[in-house]
C-alpha cells in the first residue's frame, strides 16, 4: 500500500496521518515515479481512489500506478461498505481488464501478474464468507482476461501458492447453503458426537477453536465476521500441504498438466513467450511474421 512508499511524517490522502508506518528514509516514491515518467516525456497516471481509476484513459496512458489503500486493499465483501472504505476501490476484475488494455500496446508482448491476496489474508482468519467472496472477485477477473485477449497468442495461468487447513465437511444435502449449519435432510440440523451443529466449512486450526465447542444454533453463521470453528486453536490459521490446482489456456497451455514442482510453471511462461534461455528454441524463430507471446499469469 500506500504506506510503503510515503516518508513516516507524509500524511495519507484517504486514512490522514501515516505516522503509525511510512518510510524511514523519508523519499516519496509517488513522486519519485511520476518524476522518473515527467523526465523521459513517458504518458502516465496516478491514482488512489476509484473515481480517479475510472477516469483513466488506456489509450492516452503508458504507465498506471494505482495505489488504493494506506495498508492492503479491502475485501471485496467490503469494498463497497462506508464503514471500511471511504474513498472507493476498483474491482479487481476492472483493474485487470485496464492493465491488459495498456500492456496490450507494446508490440513485444507483455506479463501481467494478478494476485487475489486477501483470499489467503480472509483463510488466517478463519473467515471464508470473506475468503470465498474475493474467490468470486478473481473469478471474474479471470473472465475478463480471458474474453478481452486471444487465447491464439495470450497464455493465462490460474494458480496458487499454497493451500489452506480449509475443509468441506459432509454430508450435506443438496442446496444446503455453504455457509450455513450442516443439515443431511430438510428440517433437520446435524449434530455431531458433542450434541453440537457444525457448519459444513471447517477449518484444522485457527483463532475459532476452543475447548468446548460453542452451540451454534443461535449463531449466524453466513456473516462476514464469523470467525469459524476449528479443530487447533491459534492466533491464525496456517497454510496446507496439499498439491494446489494449475489451469492454463493459450499457447503452450497443453505443458501444464499432471503433477508439477512449482519452479516448472516459469519454465512454461518463458517458453511459451520466447524469452530468456528459451528466446531461440525453434518455435520462436525470429522472423518478420513472428509475434510475442503475451502472457497473464493470474495467481488466486
Amino acid at each position: 500500500g500506500r504506506r510503503f512508499f510515503l516518508p513516516v511524517d507524509a500524511t495519507d490522502p484517504e486514512r490522514g496521518s501515516n505516522t503509525a508506518h511510512g518510510r524511514l528514509d523519508g523519499r516519496n516514491l509517488i513522486d519519485e515515479w511520476m518524476n522518473d515518467k515527467k523526465r523521459r516525456h513517458k504518458s502516465y497516471r496516478y491514482v488512489w481512489n476509484e473515481t480517479d481509476f475510472n477516469t483513466v484513459d488506456p489509450a492516452q496512458t503508458d504507465f498506471l500506478l494505482g495505489l488504493f489503500e494506506s495498508s492492503h486493499m479491502q475485501y471485496d465483501i467490503d469494498r463497497n461498505d462506508p464503514h471500511y472504505e471511504k474513498a472507493g476501490e476498483p474491482h479487481i476484475k476492472d483493474m485487470t481488464e485496464k492493465a491488459i488494455q495498456i500492456l496490450s500496446k507494446n508490440p513485444k508482448g507483455y506479463f501481467l501478474l494478478v494476485e487475489g491476496g486477501k483470499i489467503d489474508l480472509a483463510h488466517h482468519g478463519s473467515r471464508p464468507v470473506r475468503s470465498l467472496h474475493d474467490v468470486v472477485a478473481m473469478d471474474l477477473a479471470v473472465d475478463k482476461a480471458a474474453s478481452i485477449t486471444n487465447n491464439q497468442d495470450t497464455l493465462i495461468v490460474v494458480t496458487a501458492d499454497h493451500s489452506h487447513t480449509f475443509v468441506i465437511s459432509g454430508y450435506p444435502q443438496r442446496g444446503n447453503g455453504i455457509f450455513d449449519l450442516m443439515s443431511s435432510r430438510p428440517g433437520y440440523i446435524s449434530l455431531a458426537k458433542d450434541h453440537n451443529p457444525y457448519t459444513t466449512l471447517l477449518y484444522g486450526n485457527g483463532p475459532g477453536a476452543h475447548s468446548t465447542r460453542a452451540d451454534l444454533r443461535n449463531v449466524d453463521t453466513t456473516s462476514k465476521h464469523y470467525t469459524y470453528q476449528s479443530a487447533v486453536p491459534l492466533s491464525a490459521e496456517t497454510h496446507g500441504g496439499e498439491d494446489v490446482a494449475i489451469f492454463a489456456r493459450g499457447p503452450m497451455a497443453h505443458l501444464l498438466h499432471g503433477v508439477r514442482e512449482q519452479n516448472y510453471i516459469p519454465h512454461v511462461m518463458a517458453y511459451a513467450s520466447c524469452v530468456g534461455d528459451y528466446n531461440a528454441h525453434s518455435h520462436c524463430a525470429a522472423s518478420a511474421t513472428h509475434h510475442s507471446t503475451a502472457t497473464s499469469n493470474i495467481f488466486g
